[in-house]
């Protein structure tokens, strides 16, 4: 995507991401990053340094159908408490073996959402309504 096309798009993803915290009770508002290859992300100073910031214990992981990828429920239950997640969802098709192997060397595992292939922004939605519930869980433990 270029120019106005972009721009138009990733307004339309940040409203509709407003209105859907909004509409659910959701208490902050996700950062949305800017489109960019696969490669470029993983390999951004903005991403590296969030993951090593002092003291933050952080999650990534990254929506799979690769064969063997855990259930994002079974991973939250057993890495224990963090203070942020980062989320890569692939886009229609899923990612390439390529691509998985990149998230993996950049320290993200591989989680499954269920038995049904969802769209990319119901994925991120689901996610993000299942951390929030684990992490409401344990935090009344």
């Amino acid at each position: 995507m270029e120019g106005e096309r972009l721009v138009s798009t990733s307004e339309t993803w940040r409203l509709t991401m407003i209105e859907s915290c909004k509409q659910c009770g959701l208490a902050y508002l996700p950062e949305l990053a800017a489109p960019s290859s696969l490669a470029d992300w993983v390999n951004s100073e903005e991403r590296v340094s969030s993951v090593t910031k002092a003291g933050a214990t952080k999650l990534n992981i990254v929506a799979s159908l690769e064969e063997g990828s855990r259930s994002l429920i079974e991973v939250l239950e057993t890495v224990g408490k963090f203070d942020e997640v980062i989320v890569a969802v692939g886009p229609e098709g899923d990612f390439t073996a390529g691509e998985y192997a990149s998230l993996a060397a950049a320290g993200f595992q591989s989680v499954r959402l269920g038995a049904n292939v969802l769209r990319a922004e119901t994925a991120a939605a689901y996610i993000l309504s299942v951390v929030d519930q684990c992490a409401s869980k344990s935090s009344r433990l």
